[in-house]
């Protein structure tokens, strides 16, 4: 009789897994190293009932050290049997949202999340039911960004060349389509470098540039 009702558990176990899972949810993750609030509505929806959803997506973001810091829902919408993907442009409101006070600053500023070990989950909520369709999650380590460092001419030196060819490091993380911006200003007598490039007039400037070289 005990293994009998060992059997009947495992069945039903495996029945409500398969009610909460009517939504086969998958996130794409952004590059790595970064985080942005509209990576989160990157997903692969596939309905696998025979049946059209009134969904909207709820989407949470949790810290490793300090927990969950950022949540909000998307807007309502129709979800029909099959394969559906979803990108930022599909998300025509994002509301209920919620930061926690020591990242709201930074995420609303800069639309990115600061660095730190993030999991991302989106669950997909039945309008009618509230009850959950289907869920993912992904692990994003979002890194300090690394300024680009002179390579040549070092720096400090003196260029005798009158055409140089300036090369410097990538900015780390790398980001796609990246433009640098070349400056080079006169340093007076008594000045730092640092004055010298906030007050002086430039004596050459260049900005979209693409590669890391430039003569």
């Amino acid at each position: 009789m005990k293994r009998n009702k060992l059997f009947y558990l495992f069945l039903l176990l495996s029945a409500v897994g398969v009610l909460n899972a009517q939504i086969d949810v998958t996130l794409h993750k952004p590059p790595s190293g970064k985080l942005k609030f509209e990576d989160l509505w990157w997903l692969d929806l596939n309905n696998t009932q025979n049946t059209t959803y009134t969904v909207y997506l709820h989407a949470e973001v949790t810290e490793s050290k300090t927990g969950l810091i950022a949540r909000g829902n998307s807007n309502e919408f129709k979800l029909s049997p099959g394969f559906k993907r979803i990108r930022k442009k599909d998300i025509k409101e994002v509301k209920d949202v919620w930061y926690h006070k020591d990242y709201e600053n930074f995420i609303t500023r800069t639309g990115e999340f600061p660095p730190g070990r993030y999991t991302v989950c989106i669950t997909v909520i039945d309008v009618n039911t509230k009850r959950e369709l289907g869920k993912d999650c992904y692990q994003q380590e979002v890194k300090p960004f690394t300024p680009p460092r002179l390579i040549s001419p070092e720096d400090g030196s003196v260029v005798k060349e009158p055409y140089p060819l300036f090369s410097w490091t990538p900015v780390m993380p790398s980001i796609p389509d990246v433009e640098y911006k070349i400056r080079i200003v006169e340093i007076l007598k008594g000045q730092t470098k640092e004055e010298a490039m906030k007050s002086n007039p430039p004596y050459f400037e260049q900005d979209g540039i693409k590669t890391t070289n430039f003569r």
